[in-house]
Parts: structure tokens; C-alpha cells; sequence
């Protein structure tokens, strides 16, 4: 909680996206990249044909979001939303109290509280769109698990995202933990967020897509 309701959240966000592209560079994140795509090179091409994605973009989220699903995070994702909207206020304060908001490229109060009012909101949409997933599958809505900001599966999807995920093995059920549904999913999310294949500027159209960009050179290899 601390981390959305801190002045300087967002300084810190951007710092550590730009420290990750080295790994996401890597020659192991390379080796990993090519192994996968061979592995699931069909699965990836039926795909990359149905939704007019690329492989190689499918491959950068999947690099991007987990490390090929390697990390996807432990913290219980309902836990993380009833603790925003619990929490966040509570959080602001300390942080103020605590002199975050004379730290440098630190928001002004006066933007964070609304930011953070959002968030509390958004918190609520995720416990909703979690609520109704987890009832439509016959699941245990506490046992989805992910990233402390309770991002799920291999792509790292927001519950409120989940009306974008897709059946990718047709197996019945959306379950964003394997792959054909992950890659399934991101494909159509990207698409429904104005990802044109090919077109460089389309990628930027969505804020989860531009994560595209930092590490679609690996996957460039990869494929």
C-alpha cells in the first residue's frame, strides 16, 4: 500500500523500469526467449494468426510481465485490493507526516490525494471483475495469486482486465496461469487497445503495451 500511496511512487516506478531493460536484454533472457518460442511455436503462430499480433510482441510481454512464467508473484490478490481501499488514506498521511512530499520529483499533495482516490477505486473494480471471474469458473476468489499490485497469470493481467482474456486451449474455462490462455488473452487485449501489427506508434496507444517496446528487441532474437 505504501508503494501507491508515497508522493515519489510514480519517480520510483519510472526508475525501475528503466533499470529492468538490461535484464530483459540479457543473454540468459535471450536463451530463455528462443527456447520458448520453439517450444510453443504453434501455439504461437495460430495465435499470432488469429489476432494479427506478432510473435515477437507476444514473446516481449511474456518476457516483460513474468520471465516467461517463471515470476509471477505470490501475494494474494484480493488481499492486495481490500488493503488499498482500506489503507491508502491512512498511507497518504503517514507519508505525509513523514516529509515524503518534500523529497524530490515528489507529487504535490495536492495531485497525490487524487491519484490516490483512484486507485481506491480502481481497487474496487478488481475485487469486482475478481468476484464475478472466480464465480463463473467455480473458484476460490482468495486463491488467485499474484504481484503486489495483484496482477495475475503469465502476462500479469489486472482483474479488470479480465473481460479481454480468452479460452486459448478451449478447454471451457479462462485460467490465465497457462499459456495458450496468457498468450491467448494478451493478444486480444492488445488488439482491443489499438495495437495495429507492424505499426511502431499503435503500440504506445495503450500504457500496457508500451512495455512492448523496452523488450521487443530480445524477443527480435528470439524468434
Amino acid at each position: 500500500v505504501s508503494n501507491y500511496a508515497s508522493p515519489v511512487s510514480r519517480k520510483k516506478q519510472r526508475r525501475r523500469v528503466r533499470s529492468v531493460r538490461s535484464v530483459l536484454l540479457s543473454k540468459k533472457r535471450l536463451r530463455k526467449g528462443r527456447r520458448f518460442a520453439r517450444r510453443n511455436a504453434s501455439l504461437l503462430k495460430s495465435v499470432s494468426d488469429a489476432y494479427q499480433v506478432d510473435v515477437a510482441d507476444l514473446l516481449a510481454m511474456l518476457n516483460a510481465e513474468s520471465n516467461f512464467g517463471a515470476v509471477r508473484g505470490s501475494f494474494v490478490a484480493m488481499d492486495v485490493f481490500v488493503s488499498q481501499i482500506a489503507y491508502l488514506k491512512a498511507a497518504e498521511r503517514a507519508a505525509h507526516s513523514a516529509g515524503h512530499y518534500g523529497k524530490k520529483g515528489a507529487l504535490p499533495r495536492a495531485k497525490n490525494i487524487p491519484r490516490i482516490e483512484r486507485r481506491r477505486k480502481y481497487a474496487v473494480k478488481n475485487i469486482s471483475a475478481l468476484l464475478r471471474y472466480a464465480k463463473k469458473f467455480k473458484q476460490d476468489p482468495r486463491s488467485f495469486k499474484g504481484s503486489w499490485a495483484g496482477a495475475i497469470g503469465l502476462t500479469q493481467f489486472m482483474p479488470a482486465s479480465l473481460q479481454w482474456a480468452k479460452d486459448g486451449n478451449q478447454d471451457g474455462r479462462v485460467d490465465l496461469d497457462t499459456i495458450p490462455d496468457a498468450v491467448a488473452s494478451t493478444a486480444n487485449y492488445l488488439v482491443q487497445h489499438g495495437y495495429v501489427r507492424g505499426d511502431r506508434n499503435a503500440r504506445r496507444k495503450d500504457r500496457k503495451s508500451t512495455r512492448l517496446n523496452s523488450s521487443h528487441t530480445v524477443i527480435s532474437y528470439a524468434v
